[in-house]
């Protein structure tokens, strides 16, 4: 599990996600608990990612990412 904390720290993850082929793992519910915001990331023949984070702008843009287009805040 992924702790990303600031969107600094966000935008630097998905290129790496990009990279390794990640896209965002449909879900049917807000994955929040009381350690944050969780997201799931899947890639063919790779392993399942969850990323957690408390920062609510963070979370929105983890919802919002698309593998090669993403926008930086």
């Amino acid at each position: 599990m992924k702790q990303i904390d600031s969107l600094d720290q966000w935008f630097t993850f998905t290129d790496l996600l990009s990279a390794a082929g990640y896209r965002l793992q449909p879900v049917q519910r807000e994955s929040n608990n009381d350690e944050g915001y969780l997201v799931h990331f899947i890639a063919s023949g790779r392993p399942d990612l969850e990323v957690t984070t408390t920062n609510v702008d963070v979370y929105n843009a983890m919802v919002n990412f698309k593998r090669g287009n993403f926008e930086r805040g």
